[in-house]
């Protein structure tokens, strides 16, 4: 099974994460979109960036399952697998909660984690990265 995990390139905490579970992703299921790219406005996933303070998004690439705010996050640790899937017992904490804590960091990302060189699509002609 792939995931596709659409992320805001624009910034640095986005930018340093997607870096991090790149690594972390070492059965390579997950490709790593920009929200500003071509694929992410097909989707329709652009507007997610201003939605709420949103800045990640996941695709289940079997059924097109999408996800987003807190969900996205455990759906990402399902991707991962291993020893990430631990983070599914968060599961239990109430959406409302987990979501809340989600969008409080998403809101104040781009002032608490500076973007400096960091941002944007590594590559500018956007290619689907595998990391």
């Amino acid at each position: 099974m792939r995931w596709t995990l659409f992320y805001d390139a624009d910034c640095g905490l986005c930018s340093a994460l997607v870096d991090w579970i790149a690594k972390s992703d070492r059965r390579g299921r997950v490709l790593y979109l920009p929200l500003q790219g071509e694929m992410a406005k097909k989707w329709g996933f652009s507007a997610e960036i201003d939605k709420d303070g949103g800045s990640m998004v996941i695709v289940r690439d079997a059924d097109g399952a999408v996800f987003t705010d807190s969900e996205a996050c455990l759906e990402l640790a399902r991707a991962l697998g291993g020893f990430w899937r631990l983070a599914l017992i968060l599961r239990m904490i109430p959406r409302r909660l987990s979501d809340l804590a989600y969008r409080t960091v998403s809101r104040h990302r781009q002032s608490l984690w500076r973007c400096g060189d960091r941002c944007g699509v590594k590559n500018s002609a956007e290619k689907p990265s595998r990391h």
